[in-house]
C-alpha cells in the first residue's frame, strides 16, 4: 500500500468523526467508543490529548441556538479531533496531541465566536494522562 492510500485510509477514519452539514452529532456510544480508542493510543504512545465537555444549556430558548454552537466547532476542529454527545446534556470534543492551554484556548475562541447569540455554554477540560480525574480548566 502507498503512502497516500494509507492517508486517504486513515483520513477517512478520522473524518468520521467530525459531523458535516446537514449530519447529527455522533451519538453518546459512539462518542464513548472513540473516547476508548484515544485512551488506547495515548497509553501506547504516550502523548496526552484533552477532553473539552461543553454543557448544552437546559433551556428550551436556547435549544435552537446549539446547532450554530455545532456548526462553529465543526468548522474550527481538525480531522483528527472527534465530536460527539458525551452525554445527554453536553457536547464532547477530543483534542488529541493538544496541550491543556490549547484546548482552553479553543474553548474560549468557541465561546466568543457565539457571543453575538444568548447562548454562553460552560465548559470543562480533561486532560489525560496527566490530570484526567480533575478538570484542568473550568469555565466562569
Amino acid at each position: 500500500m502507498s503512502l497516500r492510500q494509507l492517508w486517504r485510509q486513515r483520513y477517512s477514519a478520522f473524518s468520521r468523526h467530525i459531523p458535516q452539514a446537514g449530519q447529527e452529532i455522533p451519538s453518546t456510544d459512539d462518542f464513548w467508543t472513540r473516547l476508548h480508542h484515544e485512551r488506547a493510543r495515548t497509553n501506547r504512545s504516550g502523548c496526552e490529548f484533552c477532553l473539552v465537555v461543553f454543557d448544552q444549556p437546559n433551556t428550551k430558548s436556547h435549544a435552537s441556538l446549539m446547532p450554530s454552537f455545532v456548526e462553529i466547532l465543526v468548522a474550527r476542529v481538525r480531522t483528527i479531533d472527534a465530536i460527539g454527545w458525551f452525554d445527554d446534556r453536553h457536547i464532547g470534543l477530543i483534542l488529541p496531541y493538544t496541550s491543556p492551554d490549547a484546548a482552553r484556548h479553543l474553548a474560549d475562541e468557541m465561546c466568543q465566536k457565539i457571543a453575538s447569540v444568548p447562548l454562553h455554554p460552560e465548559w470543562v477540560v480533561y486532560t489525560y494522562p496527566s490530570v484526567w480525574t480533575l478538570p484542568a480548566e473550568v469555565s466562569n
